[in-house]
This record gives C-alpha cells, structure tokens and sequence, in this order.
C-alpha cells in the first residue's frame, strides 16, 4: 500500500472506500477535486490530533499525482550499508537514529546520490550498491511551502574497514554497527518511515 509519512502520522492511498474503514481510524476521504484535496491536506498539517488520513480513489495512481501536485517535490536517496560481518551502520542525526541519506542534486543519477551521501555522511570509501530496498515519502513544512520528499533506499555494502567518520556539519554525532534483530534502542527513537526501510531490508 502507498503511503505518506507526516512526521509520525500516516496518509494512506487506497482504492476502495469501503474496505478501507476496517480495522482503521481517522480522517477518510474519496476523491472528486484538487481544490478540496489540497484544503484537506492544510487540514491534516494543522489537526496533529488526526492520526491517519485515508485517501481513496479507484486509480491509486491518479490519486498519487493529483496529491503530490499540492506539494513542492524533492528526490532524496540513501543507504542500509552492512559490512563483512554482516551487520549495518545507523547514525545518530539530531539526537534521533536514522539511516544516511540526502537530497539529489540536479543531473545527478539517484543511485549516485546514494553512494555520495552515504561516503559524506558516515566517511566510507569502499562502498557498493547490491539492490533497491524501497520507497519512502514523507512531508515537512520548508519555507513555509509544503515539501514531499521520495527516498530511494539502497541496500549496500562496504569492503571499508577504516572507523565510520561522523559528518558533524549534518548534525551527525555518533555511527554504531547494528546487528540485525538487536536493536531496540534504535526503534525507540526513529522515524516511522526509517522502521518501513529496516523491515523491508529485513533487519526488523
């Protein structure tokens, strides 16, 4: 199922209206016009109280675009990076765990904004991407527009034995190898869409 991160809130995309009130709860919406989805959207950025929104439409896909034309679209990409003895790195930015990542930059091919922001980020050399994990999206408020931001996740690999080198400039203050299975601390305080990255790499 597509869904949309705003922050530990969910939007959920959905082509049946009525299954999608089983077992769920918060705001449900069918689509019929850009105008009252996009005043829907200022909605659920200012009701924080509305846990999920369901958008419904029978072309899921149609319903994805007319969503992200209420937003300014920004391409990001990253990495889950294991090493020889097969664990993977997590990084510690702003005082919550997360995964390195950053914003593409114009011309350049997602997959090598993975690899640059995950050598910048954590001082890796010898890295390499093995295969595409998932996608994520998930919104903020940037300049007072509203941005959706698509993560491409990578699962890689690196051959670096050198120490990970925190890129403090990124507010990155500490990098731990996590072995899979053992890692509550980390899901005590992460993002939504980071446990959606780890359960896809089946590290969760």
């Amino acid at each position: 199922m597509y869904k949309v991160f705003f922050n530990d809130r969910i939007v959920f995309f959905e082509d049946k209206f009525k299954s999608s009130f089983r077992d769920n709860t918060g705001l449900f919406y069918h689509y019929s016009d850009q105008k009252e989805l996009k005043e829907l959207v200022d909605v659920f950025f200012k009701m924080e109280k509305i846990g999920h929104l369901h958008l419904v439409h029978q072309d899921v896909n149609k319903l994805k675009k007319k969503f992200a034309a209420c937003f300014t679209q920004i391409k990001a990409a990253g990495g889950l990076v294991r090493n020889h003895n097969g664990n993977f790195l997590i990084i510690k930015r702003n005082s919550i765990w997360d995964l390195p990542k950053g914003k593409n930059e114009t011309g350049e091919r997602i997959r090598t904004t993975a690899l640059r922001e995950v050598s910048e980020e954590c001082g890796l050399e010898d890295i390499y991407i093995v295969k595409e994990i998932i996608k994520t999206y998930h919104t903020y408020i940037l300049n007072n527009k509203y941005i959706l931001k698509e993560t491409v996740w990578y699962e890689m690999k690196t051959d670096d034995f050198m120490a990970p080198d925190p890129q403090t400039s990124e507010g990155i203050s500490e990098i731990r190898w996590a072995k899979p299975g053992q890692i509550k601390f980390m899901l005590k305080n992460t993002y939504p869409s980071i446990i959606e990255v780890l359960k896809a790499a089946r590290v969760l």
